[in-house]
């Protein structure tokens, strides 16, 4: 019995598209789409892959090893069962292909593969969407029932909505759900769902409250009177320090800890002054520093100025 030859080839006539051609004699050949497009000039016609130099291609590559791999399981069921292995038998199985029970968390799964190297997940991004097929896992525990295209109705999607707005923050729950939609629109467009929960449903985006303190001259006095104690830890002195001096000059942390020697220069009586551009918004600023507070952040440059001979004013720490 001749074995049939699968190999991969791009369809330039076909916007890129990358097809697996399966050959079962000289005359007799079908084409099964990947779905996958890529440009011509990352596609090795030797090697019937995808470029290394293309975004993705390793992802791109596995997902069209693990296609090839399905159907040529296909061919070895045939000879086991001394069967021929035909076109109509391929078409049979390809036309066959359907997620177990019509579940939509086994529909997610097994086009996850095709669709991270379709849109070029990021290594973070494929994390993201395995933990929410946990989520989907674990709502169906809570829920009782497995989420089917027969019974993901308006209600079924409220229950869902509901369960993801109580168990996440609003900005996960915003994206799970967003990947609900995106997974029901993919399944009614190869047919497997009719109509869409979707339809009269609206995805907002929950901004979290934000509540902005300020620090009253009461808790400024406290925090001078602890940084002047000499009780604290070397360490813990620079944070007070380098915070306080952020709260004199207006800086932000980022630009108070980066705060270098080249940053300071003098008047022309010879008082400092802070000379920079900030970080952020890369914009100047200069701060007279003996103008501000009474001359306080005056006094804490010059004594890390006496203390360090490094290129930074402060010594450096780490954010934690």
């Amino acid at each position: 019995m001749k074995k049939a030859n699968f190999e991969f080839i791009h369809n330039r006539k076909r916007n890129e598209m990358i097809e697996l051609r399966v050959s079962f004699d000289r005359n007799t050949r079908t084409y099964i789409s990947t779905k996958i497009k890529v440009p011509e000039k990352y596609w090795d016609n030797a090697k019937h892959a995808v470029k290394g130099s293309f975004v993705n291609s390793d992802n791109i590559n596995a997902a069209l090893q693990h296609m090839k791999a399905k159907y040529e399981a296909v061919e070895y069921d045939c000879i086991v069962r001394g069967e021929e292995f035909t076109k109509v038998a391929l078409t049979a199985a390809v036309q066959g292909d359907k997620p177990t029970q019509d579940g939509l968390l086994a529909f997610i799964k097994e086009q996850l593969p095709a669709e991270s190297a379709r849109r070029n997940y990021s290594y973070g991004t494929a994390k993201a969407m395995q933990s929410f097929c946990n989520a989907i896992a674990d709502f169906e525990k809570d829920w009782g029932k497995t989420l089917t295209f027969a019974n993901f109705d308006k209600d079924a999607l409220d229950a869902l909505d509901l369960w993801l707005k109580t168990k996440f923050a609003p900005e996960t729950y915003r994206k799970r759900i967003t990947y609900v939609k995106m997974y029901v629109e993919l399944a009614i467009r190869q047919k497997k769902m009719k109509g869409t929960p979707f339809s009269d449903f609206t995805i907002t985006r929950t901004k979290p409250e934000q509540k902005r303190d300020a620090l009253s001259f009461d808790d400024l006095t406290r925090l001078e009177a602890l940084a002047a104690s000499g009780t604290l830890e070397p360490t813990m002195q620079i944070v007070a320090d380098r915070f306080l001096l952020s709260c004199y000059c207006g800086l932000r942390i980022s630009d108070s800890a980066d705060l270098r020697r080249t940053d300071i220069t003098k008047d022309f009586e010879g008082n400092l002054v802070v000379d920079r551009t900030t970080i952020k918004t890369k914009t100047r600023v200069i701060l007279p520093l003996h103008e501000l507070f009474g001359g306080k952040p005056e006094q804490i440059i010059v004594s890390y100025l006496k203390k360090n001979t490094g290129e930074y004013v402060f010594p450096r720490l780490s954010d934690q």
